[in-house]
Order: structure tokens, then sequence, then C-alpha cells
């Protein structure tokens, strides 16, 4: 299975942080240890949402949060 990006996320991602899908799946490429979980009481989720920061292939660190 890979990576499933709403619609309305890409749209975000794209208009408010310049960030393409592209970006995304080098970070989950380019992640080192492990993922961290988001423990804030309006982020709670089943599953639980999770998060890491890694770099882009040309080197732009992104925070990506993902369920």
């Amino acid at each position: 299975m890979g990576i499933v990006i709403s619609k309305k996320i890409s749209e975000k991602l794209s208009s408010k942080h310049g960030v393409t899908e592209v970006e995304v799946e080098q970070c989950f490429a380019n992640v080192e240890g492990k993922f961290l979980l988001d423990p804030r009481e309006e982020h709670q989720s089943d599953p639980p949402t999770k998060w890491f920061i890694a770099p882009t292939n040309a080197g732009r660190a992104l925070k990506v949060v993902f369920i």
C-alpha cells in the first residue's frame, strides 16, 4: 500500500506550504529512527496520529504528520 493523500490535504500542502506529494514521499523514504506519537488530546485518533521530521532529496527538512 502506498501513501494516500486526500485531494483536500494535497491542495493545502501545495497552496499553504509549497510542498509537493513527491517531497512527502521522499521524506518517508529518507526517514531515520522511529515515528513519534502526537499526545495532544485534540489530535487523538484511532489509529494514532504519528509524525517525523526528515529531509527531501534536495535536503529540505519537512515535518510529516500522518495517520
